[in-house]
């Protein structure tokens, strides 16, 4: 445990993990560097840009994009059919003096149900009728769309069937080998041993430690969580910095 504030970097195609557990508070985590949590003064940068003074709009206009836990209370509108969920981050290119250009649409979400394997296939379905890892796999495609730099996913693949799980993991590791940043945070330890290239230890949103992808195991990993319990009160941790 570091006695002294510490700078979180995400490098470009990294994938980095984090377990969440009772106690660990990963949640303020990530609402303090979509700009949620004012109480943190917390500085975060993408690609060498201060993000702090922005909102979480102006943050997800720069490419910083959160794939929430609950898709429906935060992710998706859901009395909307899946292909108008794809396009409302994509505006700008799909609609021309302010009117939806119907074939722009059609063949934006055709192509990323295709590529997530949206099931139900059909762009005109109702989110609310897609099963948890589809209405995932539906967040993940709009952001992907929308250029996102850097993902931040809550447990996206929890109470997720194992065909959904596969289809995520596999898109998400696309998009880091096309220079995505991934924030990947999961209640599965196995999950992030097997995907991540590092792995953070929070606890009470503090930085506790950190391991290398092949370099750590499951045991090593519960040993690091059961001591932050314990030793947590001397750590001090200061904003993450996210260049990509």
């Amino acid at each position: 445990i570091s006695p002294l504030p510490v700078t979180l970097n995400v490098r470009v195609g990294e994938v980095v993990g984090i377990p969440t557990y009772i106690g660990a508070e990963v949640d303020q985590f990530l609402e303090a560097l979509m700009g949620l949590d004012q109480r943190r003064s917390w500085r975060v940068f993408l690609a060498g840009a201060d993000l702090s003074p922005l909102t979480m709009r102006e943050r997800m206009q720069r490419g910083l994009c959160m794939v929430p836990g609950d898709t429906l209370r935060q992710g998706l509108v859901p009395t909307l059919s899946v292909q108008e969920n794809l396009a409302l981050p994509n505006a700008n290119r799909l609609s021309r003096l302010g009117w939806w250009v119907t074939h722009r649409v059609a063949a934006l979400a055709n192509r990323l149900i295709e590529q997530l394997n949206i099931r139900p296939a059909s762009p005109h379905i109702r989110v609310a009728r897609l099963s948890g890892g589809n209405r995932q796999k539906v967040v993940i495609a709009k952001w992907l769309a929308a250029g996102a730099r850097v993902l931040l996913m809550d447990d996206p693949t929890k109470a997720v069937d194992v065909g959904a799980k596969q289809d995520i993991y596999r898109r998400v590791h696309e998009s880091a080998n096309q220079g995505v940043g991934v924030i990947w945070v999961s209640s599965d330890m196995d999950e992030l041993l097997a995907w991540c290239d590092r792995i953070w230890v929070l606890h009470q949103g503090r930085f506790i430690a950190e391991f290398v992808a092949g370099q750590c195991d499951k045991p090593q990993l519960m040993d690091a969580v059961v001591r932050s319990r314990s030793h947590v009160a001397s750590a001090v941790f200061n904003p993450p910095s996210i260049p990509t």
